[in-house]
């Protein structure tokens, strides 16, 4: 059976809170998701324009709706705005039978706009908070519960246990992200007289992020539908919401929203990554002939990095550790399967290149040959190249920063990204051929390519004087 959450929210026409943002969260985390919406906003990033409350008996027949029809594992109720839907959802959550139920006690939106009507805050109290599992105030709706300040979590805790004692809650997790001049963010949980603290560094942002609050509490929802006990429940939620805040977005001109589908975005990209990348070393398996003497004395590797909306950094780019090797004149293999985070040189010139151009997201090394170059510009492909004696110091001297300076100097010389960049080495430093793509098969689409047409051809060695020292190069370098 498929785990299923219910939510009984408002709809946010900026889909960065309420039901919207309730949907997104149960999805991402393999729940599905029902609703039913308690009123309309016609809102966006800057602020809530105008509110429509919908019919109480609309809102009854949604719940009813879905009470016959699925098996509902959990449900969280959010925004609510008025007394008469506050009743009508008090009276149809027993339908639910015995299922968590998280209650988000909302009374404003972030922009201040007033999401619970005051003749609603006594109804709520007084028929809501005693039935359900959990409630998930901020700080201020705290306040208002308890009839109490909160200056620190001391008082957070207080505020708790006087909720729970005054209004008969069963367990109570008080936000403390509004509590100000603290360089750490601390949740509490008060819940059958023991209370838990979550303690996470502050993100100090420029502007506010809208939806939070909906988002933790939805991914509470979530796990409690998939069985979790309500301690375990919170606990992951944390962590969920320490991850998704690392996703927020500009989209509008206001506040920052949560893109709670980043992470089955992110998942579903790096199963394809994979699979390029096994198609695409399976076809310079099968061509081995052609590739083996142009692998590198360092090791040929290849490189494919997921969604350049999605990239955070080199762990975002997948690779193979230890590189591919030559095993004689007509085979290769690769040390290990292909995993992300095991390239860093290949990496660095494919987060430089999406820069430039976020289509080209592959990238092989090969062995400098000149007649490649010849080659691959009788097939029409782009070349530049960079020299490496040419570095600045300040960028010798920084870990990482060579690979970048070089592929940033060979786009200038080209105003584009071509297909082919290379370099000539330097002392300890091999020279390399680097081909770029859209994806791994299509980079060694490119490769075999010209070594088809150079087939028979013997390759010379490069022409530089340069001595190398590879010893030295595997000491630095070798990690890739």
């Amino acid at each position: 059976m498929t785990d299923t959450a219910l939510t009984i929210a408002g709809s946010d026409s900026s889909s960065g809170a309420g039901i919207q943002q309730d949907i997104k969260t149960f999805i991402s985390l393999g729940v599905y998701p029902l609703c039913a919406i308690t009123f309309i906003t016609a809102q966006n990033t800057m602020g809530i324009k105008k509110i429509l409350p919908l019919p109480p008996n609309i809102v009854e027949s949604q719940i009813q709706a879905v009470v016959e029809d699925f098996n509902i594992n959990a449900c969280k109720i959010g925004a609510l705005y008025s007394g008469e839907i506050v009743r009508v959802v008090a009276k149809n959550i027993v339908k639910l039978g015995n299922i968590p139920i998280v209650l988000d006690p909302i009374m404003k939106a972030t922009s201040g706009v007033k999401l619970l009507e005051d003749d609603a805050l006594k109804i709520l109290v007084e028929d809501l908070v005693p039935r359900v599992t959990l409630i998930t105030p901020n700080i201020h709706e705290a306040e208002v519960l308890a009839n109490s300040k909160i200056k620190d979590v001391n008082d957070m805790v207080k505020a708790a246990k006087m909720i729970s004692e005054n209004l008969k809650a069963k367990a109570i997790l008080i936000k403390g992200g509004h509590l100000k001049g603290e360089e750490f963010v601390v949740d509490i949980l008060y819940y059958e007289g023991e209370t838990y603290y979550y303690k996470k560094p502050r993100i100090h942002l420029d502007r506010e992020v809208h939806g939070s609050g909906c988002t933790f509490s939805a991914a509470i929802t979530a796990y409690l539908a998939k069985g979790y006990s309500l301690t375990e429940a919170v606990s992951k939620a944390e962590e969920y919401m320490k991850q998704t805040l690392q996703f927020r977005i500009k989209v509008g001109r206001g506040m920052y929203l949560l893109d709670t589908i980043r992470p089955l975005r992110i998942n579903a990209e790096k199963l394809f990554v994979l699979e390029n990348l096994h198609k695409a070393f399976k076809l310079l398996k099968d061509e081995a002939r052609l590739v083996a003497k142009y692998v590198p004395e360092v090791g040929m590797q290849l490189a494919m990095c997921i969604s350049p909306d999605l990239v955070r950094g080199i762990h975002d780019v997948a690779a193979f550790p230890g590189r591919i090797v030559r095993v004689s004149d007509c085979e290769i293999t690769n040390v290990r399967p292909p995993r992300f985070g095991a390239s860093r040189h290949l990496a660095r010139a494919i987060l430089t290149v999406i820069k430039y151009d976020p289509k080209i997201k592959a990238c092989i090394n090969v062995k400098y040959d000149p007649k490649i170059l010849n080659v691959a510009r009788k097939l029409g492909f782009k070349i530049s190249f960079y020299d490496r004696r040419l570095e600045p110091p300040e960028i010798k001297r920084k870990e990482g920063a060579t690979i970048p300076w070089g592929i940033r100097e060979a786009i200038k010389k080209v105003k584009t990204v071509p297909d082919i960049i290379y370099h000539l080495g330097d002392i300890g430093k091999e020279p390399m051929i680097l081909i770029f793509g859209e994806d791994a098969v299509n980079v060694v689409e490119k490769l075999l390519s010209i070594l088809k047409l150079l087939r028979g051809t013997p390759s010379k060695s490069p022409s530089s004087k340069k001595v190398y020292d590879q010893a030295n190069y595997d000491k630095n370098y070798g990690n890739d």
